[in-house]
C-alpha cells in the first residue's frame, strides 16, 4: 500500500512562536524534522511509496530514496490535497491508500503495522479509535479532551485508509465537511446537503445521540452503509501513538517533554 502525507500549511502563529519553525513538518523532534521522522516511520512499516503533498520547503530536509519517496505541491484544502496525492502516485479507483498527517511525532512502525494489519480488504474508508483508557495509559497527562460513545471515551486516529474511487465520487462533500469541520452548525448543514431528505429521519436522530454519548462505534459501518453507500470499518482499538498530534502549543511543550524522558530512560 502506498500511502499520501500531508504536509501542507502554515502553523498557528503561536505554534510557530514556540518551535521556531512556520510549518509542522518542520517541527524538530528527537534532533528529526517531523516530516522526515514520519516518513521513515511509514517506510520502515512497509508502506510502499510516500508521497508528501506540501511546500517545496520540506523536500530540502528529506534524504529519502526518490524512487520511494514523491513530491506534490500543495493546494488550497485537504480533500484537494489527498487528491494531489493519488494523482502523484497514479492510482487506480481501486487502489487504496493510506493517508496520513504530518504532525504525529509519538509514530512508531508497531502502531502503523497494527493498523493495516487490522484492516479487511473490502472496505472503502477505515478509520481507528484509541480508547482514552489507553491513551491516558501511555501519555499521562497529556492535554487531550476525548469524545464519548456508547462503548467509552475515544480519540481518533490521524490514519486512515481509503479507496481511491471512493474519494474521487464524494470529494466535493468532502471538502465541505472539512472545511466546516470547526464549526458546528456550518458541518450539520453541510451534512444536511450530502444526506437531503435522509436528514431528518437519519441525521438528526444520529447527531442528537452522539451529542448525548449513546451512540456506539459498533452502530457507524451501518449507519455509512446506509446513509451513503459507503463501506465504513471503525477499528476501536488503535495504538495511542495514532491519536497524538501537535495542534497547541501545550501538545507541543508535551511531546518535546516526553521526548527528553524518554532519552533518559534510555
Amino acid at each position: 500500500m502506498d500511502a499520501v502525507l500531508i504536509a501542507g500549511g502554515l502553523a498557528p502563529s503561536e505554534l510557530v512562536q514556540e518551535a521556531g519553525y512556520p510549518r509542522k513538518g518542520l517541527f524538530r523532534f528527537a534532533g528529526q524534522p517531523l516530516v522526515q521522522r514520519v516518513v521513515r516511520v511509514l517506510q520502515a512499516s512497509g508502506i510502499g511509496r510516500v508521497v508528501v503533498v506540501g511546500s517545496e520547503l520540506l523536500m530540502a530536509h528529506l534524504n529519502e530514496s526518490p524512487n520511494r519517496l514523491l513530491f506534490a505541491l500543495e493546494g488550497a484544502e485537504p480533500i484537494e490535497n489527498l487528491l494531489r496525492g493519488i494523482e502523484r502516485l497514479g492510482l487506480t479507483d481501486e487502489a487504496r491508500f493510506l493517508h496520513c498527517a504530518v504532525d504525529l511525532p509519538m509514530l512508531t512502525p508497531h502502531a502503523v503495522c497494527d493498523w493495516l494489519n487490522a484492516l479487511p480488504p473490502e472496505s472503502d474508508l477505515a478509520v481507528g479509535f484509541v480508547p482514552n483508557t489507553v491513551f491516558e495509559r501511555h501519555f499521562p497527562g497529556a492535554p487531550y479532551k476525548a469524545v464519548r460513545f456508547r462503548e467509552g471515551y475515544f480519540l481518533n486516529a490521524s490514519l486512515s485508509v481509503m479507496r481511491v474511487g471512493f474519494l474521487k465520487a464524494h470529494a466535493p462533500q468532502l471538502q465541505r465537511l472539512a472545511h466546516a469541520r470547526k464549526s458546528l452548525p456550518w458541518f450539520t448543514l453541510c451534512l444536511a446537503s450530502w444526506l437531503g431528505v435522509r436528514f431528518l429521519t437519519m441525521g438528526v436522530p444520529t447527531l442528537a445521540r452522539f451529542a448525548m454519548g449513546r451512540l456506539s462505534l459498533q452502530e457507524l459501518p451501518l449507519l455509512a452503509q446506509r446513509a451513503f453507500d459507503i463501506r465504513l470499518h471503525v477499528y476501536p482499538h488503535a495504538m495511542p501513538e495514532l491519536a497524538f498530534d501537535i495542534d497547541t502549543v501545550d501538545d507541543y511543550r508535551y511531546a518535546q517533554a516526553w521526548f527528553r524522558a524518554q532519552s533518559r530512560i534510555e
